[in-house]
């Protein structure tokens, strides 16, 4: 009877967790879609699978609504989506502050962000940071709270001058792998990484 009843409590406690996310991954094309989350997914703060924000002609300019989330792509064991971000009108990541975990990739495109502020939370991308095509990134502050990520793939970045922010960052199991970064000049930042 006691096994029954942690289950039935263990059950409880996860539905409350998942509220109301799908189980299929989120797509949110629009300003009014982010600001309409809470709304529409009541309770959702742990996404099971991936979450897809904007696209090359959303009109996406803040992530305000998305606040209440604290891990994306959690289902099957941890890697069940990642996290990606595309609208040429997002300057900040700021709305994100409360994300822990990505189960997978973090991938950001087409933005006008300068750094990861936002993102002060995250401690755990189980996939790769994957940038292409972000003009004005200068640094990865932001990720303060970095301990683990699979790996740092980053194209087109044309202002990024080093890996500042993410010193706390103690394992890369992957590739380290830079291209068409002219203005880089250091990898300070990956001086705790062991792995």
């Amino acid at each position: 009877m006691r096994k029954l009843l942690l289950l039935a409590v263990f059950l409880f406690v996860t539905s409350l967790s998942f509220g109301q996310c799908p189980s299929s991954p989120i797509i949110l094309t629009s300003q009014a879609d982010i600001d309409n989350f809470t709304s529409n997914y009541p309770g959702c703060t742990m996404l099971q699978r991936s979450l897809w924000v904007g696209n090359s002609g959303s009109d996406i300019t803040n992530l305000n609504g998305l606040n209440g989330i604290t891990d994306v792509g959690i289902g099957s064991g941890g890697s069940g989506g990642g996290l990606f971000i595309e609208s040429l009108l997002l300057t900040t990541l700021n709305g994100l502050n409360n994300l822990r975990t990505i189960g997978g990739t973090l991938g950001i495109e087409n933005t006008n962000i300068t750094n990861m502020q936002g993102l002060e939370n995250l401690e755990s991308i189980r996939g790769s940071i994957n940038m292409n095509n972000n003009d004005l990134i200068l640094n990865l502050i932001g990720l303060e709270s970095i301990v683990y990520m699979r790996g740092i793939e980053f194209n087109e970045l044309p202002a990024l001058v080093n890996l500042e922010g993410i010193e706390t960052l103690e394992s890369v199991d992957g590739k380290v792998q830079l291209v068409n970064t002219p203005s880089f000049v250091s990898f300070n930042g990956l001086n705790n990484v062991h792995t």
